[in-house]
C-alpha cells in the first residue's frame, strides 16, 4: 500500500514531458483505491464510476492493480474488489474470492421481503457481500459455481453443520452456499 502512495505522488508531481497523462494515471490509482478499499456493499459498476481514459489505463496497469484488489480482498468485504477482479478476469484472485466466498456470514435481512420466511432469507439479494465474489468467479471462469468449487473435507462439513444449526447466525448463509455448491 506504502508504494501505491509513493506512486501516486511521484506520477502526479512528475516533471516528464507527459504530465497530463500521469495525473490522469494518479488520478485513476486515487480512484482505483477508494473502489477497491470502500467497505460498502452499495457500489457503482465500473463502466459508471471510471471515464473510459481511466477504464484504458485499468487495463494498462492490469497486474499492478491485481495486486491492490488482492490486498483489499485479503484484508477486508470488497465489493469494488470483486467487480475488478471479475472485470479484468482476474484468475490471480480466486483464492482470495473464494476465500472470502466461504467465509460464513449471514443474510442482510433489515428490509425486503416476509422474514417470517426461510426462503425469503436464501435470495442472492440477502448476501450482499458473498454474491458478488461469487459472480466474480463465475464471470472469471465461465463456469457454474458448482463446477470451480471444489471444498475439502473440512469445509464441507462446517458448512453443512452450519446448515443444521438453526441458532447460529450463518444458519441462513449455509444454507444459500449449500445450494449454491449443491451440496
Amino acid at each position: 500500500m506504502k508504494n501505491l502512495v509513493i506512486l501516486i505522488m511521484i506520477l502526479s508531481c512528475s516533471s516528464s514531458p507527459r504530465p497530463n497523462q500521469n495525473r490522469v494515471l494518479a488520478i485513476t490509482m486515487l480512484k482505483i483505491s477508494k473502489y477497491v478499499l470502500d467497505h460498502d456493499f452499495v457500489i457503482d459498476k465500473i463502466d459508471k464510476f471510471f471515464s473510459r481514459k481511466e477504464i484504458i489505463k485499468i487495463k494498462k496497469f492490469r497486474k499492478e492493480i491485481v495486486h491492490l484488489i488482492k490486498y483489499a480482498l485479503d484484508r477486508n468485504h470488497s465489493v469494488g474488489a470483486a467487480y475488478l477482479a471479475s472485470y479484468l478476469k482476474c484468475i490471480e484472485c480466486y483464492s482470495s474470492l473464494r476465500y472470502r466466498l466461504l467465509s460464513p456470514g449471514r443474510a442482510y435481512g433489515w428490509e425486503g421481503p416476509d422474514y417470517s420466511m426461510i426462503e425469503s432469507y436464501l435470495t442472492d439479494n440477502q448476501y450482499v457481500y458473498h454474491y458478488p465474489y461469487l459472480i466474480s468467479i463465475v464471470s472469471i471462469f465461465k463456469k457454474p459455481i458448482h463446477k470451480i468449487i471444489f471444498l475439502t473435507e473440512n469445509e464441507r462439513s462446517d458448512i453443512i453443520s452450519l446448515s443444521n444449526n438453526k441458532d447460529h447466525e450463518s444458519y441462513h448463509w449455509a444454507i444459500w452456499i449449500r445450494r449454491k455448491l449443491k451440496i
